[in-house]
């Protein structure tokens, strides 16, 4: 947490954060006309979640070197998924 990478990442997810959720609310907020929000609000729900995304990248962070892990527990075996038959609307199956 106190090097320099550290931080140019976490200030990189941050702008990252802003930048995806103010694209995320000018849609909503051009394409459906019940959400007529000022650019104010927008700017500042924006920054709140770049903020947000700062404060997780620290605790995750202060997490990690903490934390031990040993090679065994790095290992998870994959599930096995199972293919399911889906039957359409029309009574047709589909495999």
């Amino acid at each position: 947490m106190t090097t320099w990478a550290f931080w140019q990442a976490a200030t990189w997810r941050a702008v990252r954060t802003f930048c995806q959720a103010l694209t995320g609310l000018l849609v909503t907020s051009h394409v459906s006309s019940a959400f007529n929000a000022p650019w104010t609000d927008l700017i500042g729900a924006s920054l709140l979640a770049g903020l947000t995304s700062l404060l997780m990248s620290v605790d995750r962070s202060t997490e990690s070197s903490s934390a031990v892990v040993s090679d065994a527990a790095a290992v998870v075996p994959a599930a096995v998924v199972t293919p399911l038959s889906v039957t359409a609307t029309c009574g047709d199956s589909l495999r």
